[in-house]
């Protein structure tokens, strides 16, 4: 049975919405091992601690071994252009399907692949906090500047 929401934010990072071009690969028992191709999708949102990336197919062989704790998943994350790609190691904390989507000239089912980053590198995590800043200062620069 589900934990029943108390109201409280749990998140320990902001997070900021926003679509980023993502691809991950499921890394055998912990090791760079790579034990799939590259997985092609967009996340939704991004923090310093973690990020959702929705894919347009899930096969349950691959959500099993993406949900398998003892496997990292590697994500490559581009974040536009004249900005270096990041490659980061995470855990998949969960995996939920949201609906129906258009990709390109298909119509699929989307799933929601939460990930929490694992101990990444201080230069990655400047890089997403710098990321997180411009995304918010270009969300809100025209409620700010009424003040």
């Amino acid at each position: 049975m589900a934990e029943k929401f108390d109201g409280k934010e749990r998140r320990q990072f902001v997070r900021i919405g926003g679509e980023i071009d993502a691809k991950f690969r499921v890394l055998l028992d912990n090791k760079n091992e790579p034990i799939t191709d590259w997985i092609e999708g967009k996340s939704n949102n991004i923090s310093l601690g973690g990020m959702c990336i929705m894919v347009p197919d899930l096969k349950e062989e691959l959500k099993k071994m993406i949900q398998d704790k003892a496997n990292l998943i590697h994500i490559e994350m581009n974040f536009g252009e004249n900005i270096e790609k990041v490659q980061i190691n995470a855990h998949v904390t969960y995996v939920s399907i949201t609906g129906r989507v258009k990709w390109e000239h298909s119509v699929s089912d989307v799933y929601e692949i939460g990930i929490q980053f694992v101990n990444p590198p201080l230069h990655i995590v400047e890089k997403i906090k710098d990321f997180i800043v411009k995304q918010y200062i270009k969300r809100y620069k025209s409620e700010v500047e009424g003040l």
